[in-house]
């Protein structure tokens, strides 16, 4: 170890062997630049509680094609667990491949790759997460009341669910793409307690995909995020589930081989704005209930069902074109919508909606 600068292969890390006490020890002695060199390297179970993270630490390989680590050979560890550290601090991960369970089945998900958690009523300071690939995981990134978080670049395969994020304000999803799993790829939560403290940072979510998982994104109990050109697909429930979330805009987007409902909107919802999305191929196109939302330019293709099931009231929807030939509705209205007005649409099925309940047709 150089100052604060440690080399896993200088504090005497061998391939194969578990090197987590010699990163621990390193960090407990002000080590804050750990440095895996190219290799495929073992590390279990890292647990910085006490070790005086209190400022910045630095985690770092070369890239993910030559810094690979082996988490555990059992399939039930953790890369690293960054606990409770002042608000100042500041964490860099970035360049490596997480590795969890080798030779266990895809699919046997377990274990957690990187957990940052904060202390309870409040949210810890800010963190990049670059250029990570991560394998078998029950959650590849883990992250409570962790503040200013920032991912881009993350590959996740065979994980459950590649981030998790909960009560976290200011958090910024950039290229995340998430293959072969079995739950929500992406899940962004608040609780009752912490939704006030992220309403003014809300969250930004770009350019992010998934691909086979049984949801594509959740997003349930948080307030202003901004989603852009981010597609889901060949999601056995959902590509787009939100659950208690207001003032959320959506731009462009494909939700696509759904095999329930591509886009689904839950009636405690409120404000949701989207612009060009395209549900397709699915069971449902978009489910929209709760209230105050409007849809801009919609275009829906292929599905079997509606393109639109509408539940939710005042709402605008405008333009767009409902294109799927399988339901004998293209929009139908049902219990309790009332006072939508929809506006400058192309159907090719009917527009059915509920007399005498205010909304309108134009």
């Amino acid at each position: 170890m150089s100052g604060l600068t440690a080399d896993v292969s200088a504090l005497g890390a061998v391939p194969g062997v578990d090197c987590g006490p010699l990163v621990t020890a390193a960090i407990a002695r002000g080590a804050r630049d750990i440095f895996y060199p190219p290799g495929l390297w073992t590390q279990n179970n890292v647990d910085l509680t006490g070790h005086g993270t209190t400022t910045r630490i630095s985690v770092r390989g070369v890239s993910p094609a030559s810094t690979s680590i082996i988490t555990s050979v059992a399939g039930a560890s953790v890369f690293m667990f960054i606990p409770p550290i002042a608000q100042e601090a500041f964490i860099d991960i970035s360049g490596l491949e997480l590795i969890n369970g080798p030779g266990q089945p895809n699919n046997s998900q377990s274990g957690y790759g990187i957990v940052v958690v904060g202390p309870v009523g409040t949210e810890i300071g800010k963190g990049n997460y670059r250029n990570l690939w991560g394998k078998n995981f029950a959650r590849m990134l883990n992250f409570e009341r962790h503040n200013s978080a920032h991912i881009n670049g993350v590959i996740s395969e065979y994980c459950t669910t590649a981030v998790a994020a909960i009560d976290c304000g200011d958090l910024e999803l950039i290229g995340v793409n998430v293959y072969q799993g079995n739950g929500a790829a992406i899940w962004i939560a608040g609780t009752p307690a912490g939704q006030a403290n992220h309403m003014a940072e809300g969250a930004r979510i770009t350019s992010c995909s998934s691909n086979t998982q049984k949801v594509g994104i959740v997003v349930e109990s948080y307030n202003f995020v901004h989603m852009t050109t981010s597609s889901f697909s060949t999601c056995s429930n959902y590509a787009l589930y939100l659950d208690n979330v207001s003032d959320m805009t959506i731009v462009g987007g494909e939700y696509q081989n759904i095999g329930d409902i591509a886009m689904a909107v839950s009636p405690t919802c409120h404000r949701i704005r989207m612009f060009g999305a395209f549900p397709y191929g699915s069971g449902r196109g978009l489910v929209l209930a709760g209230s105050n939302h409007s849809i801009h330019g919609l275009h829906g293709v292929g599905n079997i069902g509606p393109d639109i099931t509408l539940s939710a009231t005042d709402c605008d929807i405008v333009g767009g074109q409902l294109l799927s030939v399988g339901a004998v509705q293209s929009l139908l209205e049902i219990a309790p919508a009332a006072r939508n007005k929809i506006t400058s649409m192309k159907a090719v099925r009917n527009v059915v909606l509920i007399p005498g309940n205010g909304s309108v047709l134009s």
